[in-house]
């Protein structure tokens, strides 16, 4: 069997030695089942890389090659145009109506990348091209019966934040029950969102959450202490912690491939 993995940081950390990500965990349970491992996740990844690339790798399989693939979203935070990555999008653009969750904003912005985000970027064409990704990516999936799937978000990428609350906050857990999709913004977009199959997706939802992700999941299931890698660093790093990501493959993604089996 393969299994397939591709995501962010929050997939492929490269935080030193001994450190963890779910898919580290993932793959360390699963050598006994004699598993073709792949991970093509990496730091600073973009969804317009994470998508295609995983499809064009499935491609690549036999067809009749029985295959488990796990697919995390990261922010929308990232394009990619004509083969280039941007910028955070919150380093050119210092004020964004939706996208509450910006990386960091004083990453460099060159010319290019300032006379697009200037003359040819906007939100609703941002928003269109992720959803018909992901459409595009579900259509192409029904080609291969043998290959199952699931899609999960690191941490909250698809609603508005009306609410205010602090996604990042080292004490308070995250709330967004009342807040709308993103899609919702514009009402053709919400239509595509609509088409999605989301039985293919997990989401962490509760009273308090819904279309939560990783980091949603570890602030209510993990002590306060683990939520996140390092809170004592000058800049705080908030990728979970190696304790956090070894419970959420513990209580969720091995549990979700074993039902792919």
């Amino acid at each position: 069997m393969n299994l397939i993995v591709n995501g962010c940081s929050f997939t492929n950390g490269n935080f030193g030695t001994g450190s963890e990500t779910w898919a580290n965990v993932v793959r360390d349970y699963f050598k006994e089942y004699n598993v073709k491992y792949k991970n093509l996740g990496w730091k600073g990844n973009s969804n317009d890389n994470i998508i295609p690339q995983t499809l064009e790798y499935i491609k690549q399989i036999e067809k009749n090659e029985n295959t488990s693939v796990i697919i995390q979203l990261t922010a929308l935070d990232r394009i990619i145009v004509e083969g280039k990555k941007s910028p955070t999008i919150g380093s050119a653009l210092k004020s964004l109506n939706w996208m509450q969750w910006a990386m960091s904003r004083n990453e460099p912005v060159n010319s290019w990348w300032e006379n697009y985000f200037i003359n040819e970027y906007s939100e609703e064409k941002h928003i269109k091209s992720f959803i018909e990704r992901l459409l595009n990516f579900q259509s192409e999936l029904k080609k291969y019966p043998n290959i199952k799937y699931k899609i999960f978000c690191g941490w909250d990428i698809l609603t508005q934040n009306n609410n205010k609350f602090n996604m990042w906050d080292l004490n308070t857990k995250y709330q967004n029950k009342q807040d709308q999709l993103i899609s919702e913004l514009y009402p053709e977009l919400h239509k595509k969102f609509n088409l999605l199959d989301l039985s293919k997706f997990w989401f962490f939802e509760n009273n308090y959450v819904h279309y939560g992700g990783l980091s949603q999941w570890v602030q209510y299931n993990v002590p306060t202490e683990y939520w996140y890698r390092d809170i004592n660093k000058k800049e705080i790093d908030y990728h979970p912690s190696d304790f956090a990501h070894k419970k959420f493959a513990e209580q969720v993604i091995i549990p979700l491939i074993k039902e792919m089996l």
